[in-house]
């Protein structure tokens, strides 16, 4: 399995895929730093399975492993359009939606300061990512 984690900074949001292959980065452990406004969402992370003819793999299951303090996770099953650079074989499923897995955060109205949760992401094929989510509330 390969997986791509792609900025888009118009958003602060990543996406993450998965494929078959078996060059895997399996068991990933990634830290997101991010600032929101007291009482507000911020779309944290996108994630979607495509395969290379674009279908979809399905998407992953969420789960809060340690929750937020000042604010709530929450999950959405959405659309959106993948990322991929223009060398990868999937670049031509940018041009179309396909179903994601969406983290945000929600931060409480009365809350200000840092916050900090980690959430899994269990991938079709057995494999667990770690998102740590470091995030500043003003």
């Amino acid at each position: 399995m390969l997986r791509f984690a792609i900025p888009l900074a118009a958003t602060f949001a990543l996406t993450g895929c998965q494929t078959t292959n078996s060059t895997a980065d399996w068991g990933r452990t990634t830290t997101y730093n991010r600032t929101v406004l007291s009482g507000q969402t911020i779309r944290i992370q996108y994630m979607h399975d495509l395969s290379a003819d674009c279908q979809s793999n399905g998407r992953p299951t969420l789960k809060v492993a340690t929750g937020a303090t000042g604010g709530t996770i929450t999950f959405r099953d959405e659309t959106g359009f993948s990322n991929y650079e223009a060398s990868n074989v999937r670049s031509k499923c940018n041009t179309r939606r396909s179903p994601t897995a969406v983290i945000y955060y929600n931060a409480n109205p009365a809350f200000k300061g840092q916050d900090f949760a980690k959430v899994e992401v269990f991938w079709r094929d057995g494999d667990v990512w770690t998102y740590n989510l470091n995030i500043t509330v003003r």
